[in-house]
């Protein structure tokens, strides 16, 4: 056969492998057959011979090649030298990205190659004078000990010192540096750059995956705050690196996964893959996921790491490892994530016109749903662990996040005919409405108070996803006074309906809602918190320092809003010839004037007589009065005796005469003395549990000691106000948070309570937990988490205080039981055993502790919607008419019942609707016959 004369195969083979001249990395080899750096990737290492090319009279000289490829380099660093920055490479190239050979350039005359194109290493920092060996070691300290609790994904070891970090992982060692230099911005931004191009050189131009540089880049983008820069932002795309890095290290694949018989491809079958997890690329893979959901929270986009079994499996490893104690961090971070992707993909944040849920029936499902789960989720976090910062923060962008359906009119279109119900009755969907937004205003100020509250020494490691967290809840404030008109829209409709009730319609102004919502106010010192610390900043560039930067931000945010506003708009007035009775009017707590016409339109609400803490209170009222509106729209008495009502229990109309939904004069409050009563309420942060603590208070009683997971603040303020209204004394008010179901937890209660007051006179045992689904569809950690809740809660809660009641007279116990412990309620198999389980409990207490005084009885509350239930909307349809007691009379029926000592009912059952004097005047008939207890029937 012919041979081409134009070239032909030496048999010499090249000095480059075919992956690295691809690439134009350099090649250096392993073996004779591999080289380092396919090696390390674990791809086929392959080299060719070379082809020797017959020279073209035509081609230029080597010199003038040399010549034209030096001609462009130094037009790169011409343009460099005027202030267009350069990636890192280009100060870095090689011989062999120059396409020369160095060992032969001295056979070119007069050539000599610039010391600035000999190949260097990545930039240190120690060595270059940016930072001292002492100043590198102290910023390390403070990342190990302020900045990993807000950022846990990627920690360092006690015994890893400054020398041994940038020698082992120098890329991660920058950008802790980087990070950590907070009080020069200028020194942080050179060092930012370099961060920079390395990880450009390193990543697109090496091609390189490894845990370092993911750890490095994870570290850098979480304070990213500090690099920030309004016409360069790179967040999104850093954050995209991170999820590349995983894949191509495929940290994201189960490497126990034996039961897929099929791989893809080489990169499937590479050694690194089906090697076992290391905890530091379990939190590499942890720290991505979470880093991911943080970037589409800020930007309305989905998430691009779905949460997996497998992402579930590595955060339970690694608690169960618990190599650091920032581990159990990591665990609630992700399932807090995970939520909050839930909620933002369930309504479709990032594309309302192509989301699923529309109008109010299907919103309100799937809000109850969120609701439920989120509440699940906060009372799963131990005490502790919520009062870190970055755990608080967490669970106030959850409630955020839920409460903002509440400023986007799809969600509330009461077009559909799934709607009937709310087209009816437009009064009950605009105070669900008003409700979940004053929840979200609220949730919003939780927020910002957090941050406030956070020490100025800790605010420099707050990362920038809290920042992110600020601006959203000043996004939120801000939309929230723009969205009346939409509300307003449907307080018309509620107005011209006869069945409208709702007492006090200028709570539907506009000036309302925009005093709620403060966005100045919060503006003002959200942006004082920040400025004040600018001073500290050195900084010799031209770029403001971070802190003042953001506030500024802060500022503009009020700004842009109150430009965009225009003139206050007012309340606006709609005429309407419905009448409403002058005691709904007068429903409200106080607040609410009438002139006595009878007429809706005649109650105002005297906003500019109103103090900042009666304004507080007012709004904290609001749900409350939304909660009673929903009621009283579906029923306006008891279910009298004989009418169907699947929540009847035993005695409920026979025990005595008269009973009661509400509260009557004969346990009115102020007719007893609780002077010097110290006085136990568990679960009182809310709903029954501060409905007793506001009676108790009204009664006189001393000392107070509310226990709980949730803020408790509310309460304690409810408490005081509730007693300077009867003209009692100021009580002492002592809040614990408290897991009543760690049993380490109620210890340390009690001696918190023996240390403060030293002894207690009544507990009510009031925590309690609840969730509706048949046995078939039930989530059988729910179903024990109810057992847990309703029986185990309450029985240590008695084990450790019994010995301080044993130090009081009245040492009463008071365990809230049900009347679901005598029912058999479908979907309720949890609660109604539960409850049945506390009712014989308070007997052995009774048992147990009779002989040293103690008295132990349980009761009925009555059939209040609550907080737990989701409000009249999460009851059952058919439950609803059973729904119509008051927590005024649960807990003024209890300071009735525990305002003495009364040892003939140790051990028994109360319903608090039955009438109390004429329950009291049973005594003798219910010790003769050991009635109101728990027998079996033959």
């Amino acid at each position: 056969m012919p041979t081409d004369s134009s070239s032909k195969i030496v048999g010499v083979r090249r000095r480059a492998c075919v992956n690295c001249t691809s690439v134009k990395s350099k090649c250096l080899p392993l073996s004779a057959d591999e080289c380092q750096r396919c090696n390390r990737l674990g791809k086929r290492c392959t080299y060719l011979n070379v082809v020797e090319k017959r020279k073209s009279p035509s081609s230029a000289s080597r010199t003038r090649v040399l010549e034209q490829r030096l001609n462009r380099v130094l037009s790169m660093l011409t343009e460099r030298a005027r202030g267009t920055p350069l990636s890192g490479f280009i100060t870095q190239l090689s011989s062999a990205d120059i396409g020369i050979d160095l060992l032969g350039t001295d056979q070119i005359p007069g050539f000599s190659l610039p010391r600035s194109f000999a190949p260097r290493q990545a930039l240190d920092v120690i060595d270059h004078g940016l930072l001292t060996l002492d100043e590198a070691t102290s910023l390390l300290d403070n990342y190990r000990t302020k900045a990993v609790p807000h950022f846990p994904f990627v920690p360092i070891s006690a015994d890893t010192t400054v020398e041994s970090l940038r020698t082992s992982k120098p890329f991660l060692f920058m950008c802790i540096m980087a990070t950590m230099k907070v009080d020069n911005c200028t020194i942080q931004r050179q060092i930012g750059e370099e961060v920079k191009m390395q990880a450009h050189q390193r990543v697109l131009m090496e091609s390189e995956s490894s845990l370092e540089l993911l750890q490095g880049v994870l570290v850098y983008i979480a304070w990213y705050q500090y690099f920030f820069s309004y016409e360069k932002q790179q967040i999104v795309q850093l954050a995209q690196l991170c999820v590349s890095l995983v894949h191509n290290l495929g940290l994201d694949q189960n490497p126990n996964n034996t039961r897929r018989k099929v791989d893809l491809g080489p990169d499937e079958t590479a050694p690194g893959r089906k090697a076992a997890r290391s905890t530091d690329q379990l939190r590499a893979l942890l720290g991505t996921y979470c880093t991911a959901s943080w970037v589409s929270t800020k930007f309305r986009t989905r998430c691009a790491i779905p949460y997996t079994g497998y992402i579930k499996q590595s955060w339970e490893l690694l608690v169960a490892r618990e190599e650091y104690p920032s581990d159990i961090l990591i665990a609630h971070l992700v399932r807090i994530n995970e939520l909050s992707r839930r909620i933002c993909d369930t309504f479709g944040y990032d594309d309302l016109e192509n989301t699923g849920i529309k109008g109010e029936f299907v919103s309100s499902m799937a809000l109850q749903t969120l609701s439920n789960e989120s509440t699940l989720l906060k009372s799963s976090v131990p005490p502790a662990i919520q009062n870190e910062f970055a755990i608080k923060v967490e669970l106030y962008l959850l409630d955020t996040l839920i409460g903002e359906v509440s400023l986007h009119d799809d969600f509330w279109d009461h077009s559909g005919m799934a709607n009937s119900l709310a087209t009816s009755n437009p009064s009950l969907s605009t105070s669900t409405r008003l409700s979940i937004l004053f929840n979200l205003l609220r949730s919003c100020k939780a927020l910002n108070d957090a941050v406030i509250d956070c020490p100025d020494e800790d605010l420099w490691y707050i990362t920038f996803y809290t920042t992110a967290k600020v601006c959203r809840t000043l996004s939120c404030l801000s939309n929230a006074g723009k969205i009346w008109p939409e509300i307003f829209r449907d307080v018309g409709l509620a107005l011209n309906s006869m069945n409208f009730s709702y007492p006090g319609t200028s709570l539907y102004d506009a000036s309302t809602i925009e005093r709620a919502a403060d966005l100045q106010g919060e503006a003002e010192r959200l942006r004082a918190k920040f400025k004040n610390l600018s001073p500290l900043v050195q900084n010799t560039g031209d770029e403001a320092d971070i802190m003042f930067g953001f506030s500024d931000m802060i500022w503009a945010a009020f700004i842009a809003y109150d430009q965009a506003r225009g003139l206050d708009q007012g309340p606006l007035n709609f005429a309407f010839d419905a009448a409403c009775s002058t005691p709904e009017i007068g429903s409200s707590g106080g607040y609410l004037s009438s002139t006595g016409s009878g007429n809706a339109t005649d109650a105002v609400l005297d906003l500019e007589g109103i103090d900042d803490s009666t304004w507080e209170e007012l709004l904290a009222g609001i749900t409350t009065a939304t909660e009673l509106t929903s009621r009283r729209s579906y029923t306006v008495m008891p279910p009298p005796k004989g009418t169907p009502n699947p929540l009847e229990g035993p005695g409920d109309y026979d025990v005595t005469s008269e009973v009661h939904s509400d509260t009557y004069p004969a346990i009115d409050p102020t007719n007893f003395n609780l002077k010097d009563k110290t006085i136990l309420v568990t679960g009182a942060s809310r709903g029954f549990g501060r409905a007793m603590c506001v009676s108790f208070a009204k009664a006189g009683a001393s000392r107070f000691v509310v226990a709980s997971r949730s803020d408790m603040s509310t309460t304690a303020e409810a408490i005081k106000a509730a007693a300077k209204e009867v003209g009692r004394p100021e009580p002492e008010v002592l809040t614990i948070k408290t897991d009543v179901g760690v049993p380490e937890s109620v210890d340390a209660l009690a001696n918190e309570i023996d240390k403060k007051f030293g002894s207690l006179d009544v507990v009510i045992n009031n925590a309690a937990f609840m969730k509706l689904a048949s046995i078939a569809e039930s989530d059988p950690a729910d179903w024990l988490t109810t057992l847990t809740a309703n029986v185990f809660d309450p029985y240590l809660v008695a084990r450790a205080l019994a010995p301080l009641l044993l130090k009081s007279e009245t040492k009463t116990i008071i365990n809230i039981a049900s009347v679901g412990a005598h029912l058999i309620s479908p979907t309720i198999s949890a609660y109604q055993i539960s409850k049945l389980a506390i009712v014989r409990l308070t007997e052995f207490i009774a048992v147990e502790y009779g002989d040293q005084g103690i008295v132990s009885y349980c009761v009925h509350p009555g059939n209040a919607p609550s907080e737990m239930s989701g409000g009249i909307e999460g009851i059952p349809e058919p439950l609803r008419p059973a729904f119509v007691d008051t927590p005024e009379l649960t807990g003024n029926s209890l300071v009735y019942l525990a305002s003495e000592r009364r040892p003939w009912l140790a051990g028994r059952y109360i319903n608090l609707t039955w009438d109390m004097p004429e329950l009291m005047s049973k005594e003798q008939e219910i010790v003769k016959d050991d009635k109101l207890k728990v027998r079996l029937a033959f």
